[in-house]
């Protein structure tokens, strides 16, 4: 039972610290891509058509709301 329980702990030793190596390879390119022109690109765009939509909501909204008697 011990024997056993070794093996898997220094398995998972060994393969913990592989793992973890290629988990920084990962991050790390996924960084380069973030860090890009392109996305930079990307983000400015789909957060200009956010901005128009939201407006365009505010201003359908505006125009169907009820009138209370006392606004002016």
């Amino acid at each position: 039972m011990w024997m056993k329980l070794a093996i898997f702990g220094l398995g998972y030793l060994l393969g913990s610290r592989a793992g973890r190596a290629r988990y920084e390879a990962i991050v790390a390119g996924a960084r380069d891509i973030v860090k890009g022109e392109e996305v930079a690109a990307v983000v400015g765009l789909v957060r200009g058509a956010a901005w128009i939509l939201s407006q365009r909501g505010r201003s359908a909204v505006s125009q169907y709301r009820p009138r209370y008697p006392d606004e002016q």
